[in-house]
């Protein structure tokens, strides 16, 4: 497409009375959209047609707010010799009401009357071209067409709904994480009692060794709070080799299908009591 002035004015003249083919429609609009010359050209083309319009309907306002003022004032005299159906202006609209009085002189009230209703029809609704006109002329502070103004606004859309949709599925994701089960391994969801083995009384002797992360670790196993229990029994195996905290290690990471580090500690040789191996045995 040629981009010289003079056919990019031509063009917007056939766009503003929408004389374009659908395709070249498509074409300018885009135009209009990335072009910074195509957008310039818009402005001005807009300013100059609606700064046309404008000043001709303010003439016209002007003629009929005096022609009014006409009407309202009976005792105003003309230099058509009194008659009150002519306005002294040198406008040609003016022009063209004084030289009708002339030659024509009313021949009774009713058609003064009757004049005077068409001039105020005529008075109302080029006032009310004016505004819309003056509307029309606010609208020209974007210079983005119509086809611009509704893509941002099925963008923003389209960006709605997708944020929607991904909150959705975080919410689900969530609320799967919240209801997934403490444990996996099903044989100890029913047979999860015969893995206690510790007992809760203590003897005067056992206070004053209070081992606090043992005491933590063994706490949350029994709760089958797997996850949580695993570093305070970590840490109580190692600081104390307490091998019933080794032992809840091992199971606890039989519950939450650790089957790695399940393997490694049960063959382990602190774990080869006869007790021990049966109950590790159990678990499938």
């Amino acid at each position: 497409m040629t981009n010289t002035p003079e056919h990019i004015r031509e063009t917007l003249e056939l766009y503003d009375r929408g004389e374009l083919d659908p395709s070249r429609l498509l074409e300018v609009q885009a135009l209009l959209r990335s072009d910074p010359a195509w957008q310039a050209a818009w402005r001005s083309f807009r300013s100059e047609t609606a700064g046309i319009r404008l000043n001709r309907l303010k003439t016209n306002l002007s003629v009929l707010e005096s022609l009014e003022a006409e009407l309202k004032d009976p005792e105003k005299k003309t230099a058509a010799g009194g008659d009150p159906g002519a306005v002294l202006t040198s406008s040609p609209e003016s022009n063209h009401i004084k030289q009708a009085s002339e030659t024509s002189q009313p021949e009774s009230m009713e058609e003064t009357i009757d004049r005077n209703t068409s001039e105020g029809i005529r008075f109302s609704r080029l006032h009310q071209a004016l505004n819309g006109l003056k509307a029309e002329e606010k609208k020209t502070a974007d210079p983005r067409p119509a086809g611009g103004r509704i893509l941002v606004i099925r963008r923003i859309w389209l960006g709605a709904i997708a944020a929607g949709i991904i909150g959705f599925f975080l919410v689900m994701q969530l609320f799967n994480n919240l209801n997934r089960p403490k444990y996996i391994n099903q044989y100890l969801i029913t047979h999860f009692d015969e893995y206690i083995l510790h007992e809760k009384s203590r003897s005067k002797s056992e206070k004053l060794t209070f081992n606090k992360d043992k005491e933590i670790g063994y706490d949350l196993f029994v709760l089958q709070e797997f996850t949580e229990a695993l570093p305070y029994l970590q840490k109580s195996w190692l600081n104390s080799n307490d091998t019933l905290s080794f032992f809840y290690l091992t199971v606890s990471h039989a519950a939450l299908g650790n089957n790695k580090y399940f393997r490694e500690y049960k063959s382990s040789p602190v774990l080869q009591s006869q007790l021990y191996q049966i109950l590790l045995n159990k678990i499938k």
